[in-house]
């Protein structure tokens, strides 16, 4: 193997052209173009600051309407239908006639018994006088004991027998007075179960019509068990209020006050059922209709409330995009409750502070902002 040996004359030419490279290597980093840097996005935002208001604590569910009073109208003796004094869906008031029933069954017996009693009666009133007369005549001792006592009798059987007659008078004329079918209570009629010319039978099971007290209603709702401790202590200290809106929420029905708690928790599902009673002049609220029920509880003066868009959730929980010098910062808040398109917040804010309503895609802690004005 051959060696190989450089001169110091050519080791010091090469430690040159090292020196020439990696000078010329330096040179070229130093004028080489740099990269622009790139500028931090900027995100455009909206936003609100918290309000101090008061807010209702309030609990909701869904309920039912219900007639305060419901009437079946059954008819009470047997007869043929003469007349129908109203029209199906009617508005009625009470004592306004309904139904006419044929009277010519129970018309005759009222007169009968009524014949009978003028008969005893005058017969009562011809006793009476004989026994006034038996008296005087016994006193003077022209009839004898027996005789007097005997006629004191029959003006007493008599007597007897005109009452009766008058509770058989009494009793055709009740029977009578079934005949024509009046409205126990105003409201409103529902659907006709019998025409003109049907043959009725008393105490049907099927009522000939259903009348509805229409104002002010009753809504039935139920809250679970673990609630009533809560509704009872605010119940003693003022009567509670209820709204009643559509199922959806979007249409207020009619408001009016908590006035019943069942005595007992249905084992079947644990809840209990309440009642509300609601005026209903306009007749908004119907029998059987589903409704959304807001219960309130009581009024908390100062909440704090903001735009419940504002409102974001993670693995966390709930938290708001603070704004601060243009930065935005993820913070945690805990929710209370939700009314529509507003959050009250029960901590994690104060009333000074700035939250974004209107988020950008993308926007996340520590980012940029500018606030834009509404509507943009």
């Amino acid at each position: 193997m051959q060696n190989f040996s450089f001169s110091s004359t050519q080791r010091n030419a090469l430690y040159v052209i090292i020196a020439l490279f990696i000078v010329g290597s330096l040179i070229w980093w130093s004028t080489k173009p740099k990269d622009p840097v790139k500028k931090q996005q900027i995100f455009l935002v909206q936003v609100a600051k918290p309000k101090i208001e008061p807010m209702p604590v309030l609990l909701q569910t869904i309920g039912t309407v219900q007639a305060e009073q419901t009437v079946s109208i059954t008819p009470q003796v047997t007869a043929t239908i003469d007349k129908i004094d109203f029209k199906e869906g009617q508005v009625v008031h009470a004592g306004q006639l309904l139904f006419e029933l044929n009277q010519s069954t129970f018309l005759p017996k009222l007169q009968l018994q009524q014949a009978n009693l003028a008969k005893d009666t005058s017969q009562y009133n011809f006793d009476v006088i004989q026994a006034k007369r038996y008296a005087a005549l016994y006193k003077k001792h022209v009839v004898t004991e027996e005789q007097y006592e005997q006629m004191q009798t029959t003006a007493q059987l008599q007597a007897a027998t005109v009452e009766a007659d008058q509770a058989q008078v009494n009793t055709a004329q009740t029977q009578l007075s079934y005949t024509e079918i009046r409205a126990p209570i105003s409201g409103k009629i529902g659907n006709l179960n019998a025409r003109v010319g049907d043959l009725v039978v008393a105490n049907r099971s099927t009522p000939l019509e259903i009348i509805n007290k229409m104002d002010p209603v009753l809504i039935n709702f139920s809250f679970p068990q673990d609630q009533l401790t809560l509704i009872k202590r605010h119940q003693k200290l003022a009567p509670l209020d209820t709204e009643i809106y559509t199922q959806d929420g979007k249409i207020k029905l009619g408001s009016g006050k908590l006035t019943f708690v069942d005595n007992a928790v249905n084992p079947q599902n644990g809840t209990v059922l309440l009642k509300a009673l609601v005026a209903n002049p306009q007749k908004t609220l119907w029998p059987g209709e589903y409704v959304l029920v807001k219960l309130t509880l009581t009024v908390n003066p100062k909440a704090i409330v903001i735009p419940a868009n504002a409102v974001q959730n993670d693995q966390n929980g709930n938290f708001v995009y603070l704004v601060k010098n243009n930065i935005v910062h993820a913070t945690p808040v805990k929710v209370s409750r939700q009314m529509g398109t507003a959050a009250v917040i029960k901590h994690g804010l104060v009333a000074n502070e700035t939250v974004v309503t209107v988020i950008s895609p993308g926007l996340d802690d520590g980012a940029k902002v500018k606030i834009a004005k509404a509507g943009a």
